[in-house]
C-alpha cells in the first residue's frame, strides 16, 4: 500500500494545532477586535511572548518605549501576522520529535522563509494561502522522517552515498510517494483548503498543476527555488528551475542569483526572529 493511502491510519499522526486554530477562527471571522484576539493568544505563553517580541522588534518598532501588552501588540502588527505567527508556533510545536538524519531547526527556517516569501507574490486575498503552502510545502518531510522512517533513512542514503538531490534519490526509492503527495496527503487529512494541498503536492511538479492552481503552485515552486539556493547547505541540494523563468516570473530578475538579494535577507532576518527562543 502506498504512504499516501496509509496517512490517515497513523494513530500518532499530528492534528492542526488547536491555538492556530482559534486564533484562525477570530481573525476569519471579520469581526473579531484586537482585545478578544489578544484574550485568545495570552491564553498561550509561548505565543504571547513571540508576539511582543515580533511587536518590538524593527520591524515593527517605533522607536519609543516598548510595548509590554498583547493587546497593543496585536493592533501594532495586525491580525493577518498574528495568524501567520500562531500557525509557525503551533505547527512547530506539534512536529517536535528529532532524529539525526534532519536539521529540524533548519528545515523550520527554509519553510518560513519560503512562506515569508511567497506570500510576498501574491494579493491580498491569496497571501493567507501562499503563507500556508509555503510554510507546509515540505511538511511530507517530517511525516517521513517520523512516521515511515525507514523508508525515510533509505532515501536519504541513496541520496548521499550518489550525491543526487533529494528529489532525485526519493522518485528513485519511493516512486510516486514523494514528499510533496506524502504533505498533500497530510494536508487533506486535516482539511485544509485543497489549493493549498495542491501547491504542497506539485511544488516540485508546477507545470502538472491544473489552470486554477498554476499562479500558487508556480509561486511556491519559485519561491522554494531562490530560498533553497540561497542556503549554505540546502538540505534537498541545489535546486534547477522546474520551468525555466519561473523565478524570474514571480521574484524579478534580481532573485535568479543565488544570494536572493535583498528580499531574501529580510526573509531570514524575520524567520530568525520568530524561530528563536
Amino acid at each position: 500500500m502506498r504512504i499516501t493511502e496509509q496517512i490517515s491510519a497513523v494513530t500518532d499522526l499530528p492534528t492542526l494545532p488547536e491555538i492556530m486554530l482559534r486564533v484562525h477562527e477570530v481573525v476569519s471571522s471579520g469581526e473579531g477586535s484586537a482585545a478578544a484576539l489578544a484574550a485568545v493568544v495570552r491564553q498561550d505563553p509561548s505565543l504571547s511572548a513571540k508576539i511582543l517580541k515580533v511587536a518590538n522588534s524593527a520591524f515593527y518598532g517605533m522607536g519609543g518605549t516598548a510595548i509590554s501588552s498583547v493587546e497593543r501588540a496585536v493592533a501594532r502588527i495586525g491580525f493577518n501576522e498574528v495568524r501567520n505567527i500562531s500557525t509557525v508556533v503551533g505547527l512547530v510545536r506539534q512536529f517536535q520529535k528529532k532524529s539525526a538524519l534532519l536539521d529540524y531547526p533548519g528545515f523550520w527556517r527554509h519553510s518560513l522563509c519560503t512562506a515569508l516569501l511567497a506570500q510576498g507574490a501574491g494579493s491580498a486575498p491569496e497571501r493567507e494561502r501562499l503563507f500556508l503552502a509555503g510554510l507546509l510545502h515540505d511538511i511530507g518531510i517530517l511525516v517521513y522522517d517520523q512516521h515511515f522512517h525507514d523508508r525515510f533513512e533509505r532515501i536519504v542514503s541513496y541520496c548521499r552515498d550518489g550525491m543526487l538531490p533529494f528529489a532525485s534519490a526519493e522518485g528513485t526509492v519511493a516512486g510516486e510517494d514523494t514528499h510533496g503527495a506524502v504533505g498533500a496527503a497530510l494536508l487533506a487529512h486535516w482539511k485544509l483548503d485543497q489549493s493549498v494541498a495542491t501547491a504542497v503536492r506539485l511544488h516540485h511538479a508546477p507545470s502538472d498543476a491544473p489552470p486554477g492552481d498554476a499562479h500558487m503552485v508556480g509561486v511556491i515552486a519559485a519561491a522554494e527555488v531562490v530560498i533553497c539556493n540561497a542556503e549554505d547547505a540546502p538540505f534537498e541540494g541545489r535546486l534547477l528551475e522546474p520551468v525555466a523563468g519561473l523565478v524570474e516570473r514571480h521574484f524579478g530578475a534580481a532573485a535568479r542569483g543565488g544570494g536572493g538579494g535583498a528580499e531574501v535577507a529580510a526573509c531570514r532576518e524575520k524567520a530568525d526572529l520568530i524561530l528563536s527562543a
